[in-house]
């Protein structure tokens, strides 16, 4: 009984008009709401950037760390970046800490190495 009085105040109220559908119809999915568009083809035009395969990775350049301390003790070693304690194998900002070694520290991001010494030698 309540179902049939919001169906029929529904229909008097227009919402179908409105672009509502009536109770119990379900509107087709205009578009995947999932989906990335392009980033050249919003302005009609096609990018290199929006065609696979045509990006090239820009070389990676000099981490941004400070490596303020190490402490070298095999397996357990540990390093001071940027106030943080890493040991081998963490990582931060993206950079993974390799090898420990006296006064430096070898960092790995995107199969680039970087070595750092303490206070941004090397």
């Amino acid at each position: 009984m309540i179902g049939r009085r919001l169906a029929a105040l529904a229909m008097a109220l227009g919402f179908t008009a409105l672009g509502f559908p009536a109770l119990g119809q379900s509107r087709a999915l205009q578009h995947d709401p999932f989906v990335r568009p392009a980033v050249g083809l919003l302005q009609g035009h096609a990018s290199s950037a929006a065609t696979p395969g045509r990006v090239k990775a820009a070389p990676e350049a000099k981490p941004k760390l400070n490596l303020q301390a190490v402490l070298v003790a095999g397996p357990q070693s540990i390093a001071n970046v940027d106030g943080v304690m890493l040991r081998v194998g963490d990582s931060i900002n993206g950079y993974r800490l390799l090898e420990v070694a006296h006064r430096s520290a070898v960092f790995e991001k995107n199969g680039a190495k970087f070595t750092l010494g303490i206070g941004g030698t090397k």
